[in-house]
Formats: C-alpha cells, sequence, structure tokens
C-alpha cells in the first residue's frame, strides 16, 4: 500500500506490454460487453468488475477520455463521474436502437 501510495495509485504510467493501460482495459471491456448483448438479447446480465473497469466505462458514456488522468480527475471531484466504492453497483441500460448507454450508481451511502 505504501508503494502504491507513493505513485498516487497509478499503476499505468510507465507500464510497458503485456500490461494493459486504460484504453486496452476499456476495448476489451467494450468487447465483452457487445458479446454479452448479443448473446443475451433483450435480458438482463449482471458482470462483476474492478473499479477501474467500471470509472473507465463511466468516463466513456459521460463523453470523458478514457485515461489515468481522467480517472485522477474523478478522485479529486474535478469531474462529476462517481468514483465505486466497495459493494456499490453501476448499471448501464441500453435503450433500443441507441448507442450510448444511460448510467446509474447505487452506493450504500445512498441507502442512509
Amino acid at each position: 500500500i505504501s508503494e502504491l501510495n507513493a505513485m498516487y495509485w497509478d499503476i499505468y504510467s510507465g507500464s510497458q506490454p503485456p500490461f494493459e493501460q486504460p484504453i486496452d482495459i476499456f476495448n476489451r471491456t467494450k468487447q465483452f460487453i457487445s458479446r454479452t448483448i448479443n448473446s443475451y438479447k433483450g435480458k438482463e446480465t449482471i458482470a462483476v468488475t474492478h473499479a477501474d473497469t467500471i470509472v473507465f466505462l463511466s468516463l466513456w458514456v459521460k463523453g470523458f477520455e478514457v485515461s489515468f488522468t481522467s480517472k485522477s480527475l474523478i478522485e479529486r471531484k474535478m469531474i462529476d463521474v462517481p468514483f465505486p466504492t466497495p459493494a456499490s453497483v453501476t448499471s448501464l441500460k441500453w435503450d433500443d436502437g441507441k448507442a450510448m448507454p444511460t448510467l446509474e450508481y447505487h452506493s450504500l451511502e445512498d441507502s442512509n
């Protein structure tokens, strides 16, 4: 944890292949979503993932660049995109014919 704190949790800068960059994670996630939508057309599905994956999808939905820099702006509350907390739920919903999903975020803090 102390090493990560010293890096400001930037595990991406300076990482070389085979380690993924934010855009790689985002692209892989979009491929997963596309396969899931095609396989389960008209049905609701659930996927469990880590916070960075959710952050990169949220940035995309809100029209921001998918990058570590944008992620850090969320953490500093400079971009109005929620940073996932433990046990939170982020929902993406594609309405028929729309290219971009709507995003909803729910956390334990919302229920208090």
